[in-house]
């Protein structure tokens, strides 16, 4: 769904954009930001602060990502269990799965 900020179509301000680019001018549905030039007035700055419960959730996201995606001892307990000929997979706790997994869906 586009978005209209003042009138300007993200549609419209893009093919100004790019109109402005071909011919070295400057619309005003599309400033030319200048090298350097961040559009702050001078003596103003624009800050950010993180609230406690964001810079937690940051470092719980940082733990998610450094986790394994799979529980390497349970695989090899698996492929040792099978190679030995120990593992017995119950037949109707597997059915029950599958078909307690289909009503998701």
């Amino acid at each position: 769904m586009p978005i209209d900020f003042n009138g300007i179509s993200s549609s419209s301000s893009a093919s100004n954009r790019t109109k402005a680019t071909e011919t070295g001018k400057a619309s005003a549905a599309a400033p030319v930001v200048k090298e350097g030039d961040h559009g702050t007035s001078a003596g103003s700055e624009d800050k950010v602060s993180l609230s406690g419960e964001a810079k937690a959730l940051h470092q719980l996201e940082e733990q998610i990502k450094a986790l394994p995606v799979t529980d390497q001892d349970k695989v090899n307990n698996f492929r040792t269990a099978i190679a030995d000929g120990t593992y017995q997979p119950n037949p109707e706790n597997i059915a029950t799965k599958m078909l307690d997994a289909d009503t998701l869906f």
